[in-house]
């Protein structure tokens, strides 16, 4: 074998991790993960993450500025919308498990409950801040250009 091949074996592995690598780039899941495009729901919109709220407050940053929609129980406190995750998650005062859902609200036509009273569960979407602190107590982050939805079940 002359070193000129043997050269060109060699670099055979390298070539074959990046064709991998350029494929997993392109890659879509429901939920962004592992720094993938999110794939949209069935009429849903492009480049929306569908993300449990448990997994947004594990690792923020991987939503940072990204469109996601989530779950949770919706409260308004402190003149402001927070989602929790859940009714027990907001009366245990973990202020950290909330994300603040500011500017006005786009509510759908079809919601049916008083959202200041506390509404749960509630599907939310919006652009997340992961920055984001709030003023008073600390929040995860905040969604903006919120829209607010009646959670219906969906069987697929």
């Amino acid at each position: 074998m002359t070193s000129s091949s043997v050269r060109q074996w060699m670099m055979l592995p390298a070539l074959v991790a990046l064709i991998a690598l350029a494929a997993c780039a392109t890659e879509k899941t429901s939920d962004g993960r592992f720094d993938t495009q999110c794939r949209p729901p069935p009429g849903g919109q492009v480049g929306l993450c569908l993300v449990s709220l448990y997994r947004l407050i594990a690792r923020p940053e991987l939503y940072h500025q990204r469109r996601v929609e989530i779950t949770g129980y919706v409260v308004h406190t402190f003149d402001r919308y927070v989602i929790f995750p859940s009714r027990a998650s907001y009366e245990s005062n973990i202020s950290g498990e909330g994300i603040e859902l500011l500017g006005e609200l786009d509510i759908d036509p079809g919601f049916e409950g008083d959202i200041n009273g506390g509404h749960s569960p509630v599907r939310v979407s919006g652009v997340f801040d992961a920055h984001y602190e709030g003023p008073g107590p600390v929040r995860l982050g905040a969604l903006t250009h919120v829209r607010v939805y009646e959670y219906r079940f969906i069987h697929g």
